[in-house]
């Protein structure tokens, strides 16, 4: 009796035992054979890409993937009619200095130089676009604008290998290059400074030149708005755009921010278009470009709110807006310390 009771328990404990053993073992004949219903039910291996790429992985944080909006290859953008310097780069993301130093051939640093219908590069990232030249280097072009050589090197739309020689890299000449983080010094054109005292003949810039001498009052030191409006509508006041673009109507009234003798009045060649400039005797001078009518002259003595012409889009200008500057003793400051001015 007692072993058929033990024969009774061995029978009825074996599936226990066989799913034990299984579990054990790992039935490795099922893990070397999938079905393919299991294998589509696997999710597929992550692939880190910034192992792929290494310059990606500073841009990227640590177990992410590559970002939707990755761009690496620069294009090109055609100027709207409206569009100025500050809202391309908030388009595109990227800093006004950024399209000034990559479309150095056409702005020559200059934002009033765009105008509707140029082309010009935008960048995938904030820096410049550098043309390799015959006899360069990529250490010593790295270094001249701030930034190392596998900063050039390792920037996905550059097609560079990660093993160049960097000091003989056989780059063709011609060939443009991303400089991520790259900047240099701006080499903007600068309107001469104009004293009421000077004479000689100011022909450069254009047919508003002057001569001189002029008297006349000092300014006052208390200064009113130019247009009707304190809104800046384009470029504000930078490092490289030294003045503040005004919202004005077509042919809207402009006035003199101050007391003062004209010292440039008419047509000017740098982009300024119809260009009045009042010096004020006191070192301090204003300019005020893109108008539609001039109605001031050379050696004429302006009151502060004084009429000098009217509002337009002269010049390289992609809408109506006034250009205003604040120079003192030859240095143009920022016009928001001395006016009430709204972004």
């Amino acid at each position: 009796m007692l072993l058929a009771v033990l024969v009774a328990v061995i029978v009825l404990a074996r599936p226990a035992v066989s799913s034990w053993l299984s579990a054990s073992t790992g039935n490795h004949a099922a893990v070397q054979t999938p079905s393919a219903s299991e294998e589509a039910g696997q999710p597929l291996p992550q692939v880190n890409r910034s192992s792929l790429n290494p310059y990606l992985s500073r841009l990227i944080t640590a177990g992410s993937t590559e970002p939707a909006d990755f761009r690496a290859d620069v294009i090109t953008y055609t100027v709207q009619s409206g569009d100025y310097l500050f809202a391309i780069a908030d388009k595109f993301k990227i800093r006004p200095e950024t399209i000034l130093w990559s479309n150095y051939a056409v702005l020559k640093d200059n934002p009033e130089l765009i105008f509707a219908g140029q082309v010009l590069n935008i960048l995938p990232v904030d820096g410049l676009y550098y043309q390799w030249q015959a006899g360069d280097r990529l250490d010593t072009v790295a270094g001249t604008y701030g930034v190392t050589p596998e900063d050039i090197i390792l920037w996905p739309g550059n097609y560079l290998s990660p093993t160049i020689d960097i000091q003989n890299p056989d780059i063709p000449p011609g060939t443009w290059l991303v400089v991520p983080g790259g900047h240099r010094a701006f080499k903007e054109w600068e309107m001469p400074v104009i004293r009421n005292t000077v004479n000689s003949l100011w022909s450069i810039g254009g047919a508003g030149a002057c001569h001189g001498p002029f008297s006349g009052p000092a300014g006052t030191g208390m200064w009113v708005l130019p247009t009707a409006s304190n809104w800046i509508v384009g470029n504000n006041y930078s490092a490289f755009h030294h003045g503040v673009d005004l919202y004005l109507t077509m042919g809207e009234p402009l006035h003199a921010a101050d007391r003062g003798v004209v010292v440039y009045a008419g047509w000017n060649t740098w982009g300024y278009g119809n260009l009045v400039v009042i010096d004020h005797g006191n070192g301090w001078q204003t300019v005020y470009g893109h108008l539609s009518e001039v109605d001031v002259g050379c050696g004429y003595i302006v009151q502060r709110g004084g009429l000098i012409g009217l509002g337009g889009s002269t010049g390289n200008s992609t809408g109506p807006h006034l250009h205003f500057e604040m120079i003192y003793n030859g240095v143009r400051v920022d016009p928001h310390g001395y006016l009430n001015l709204r972004n």
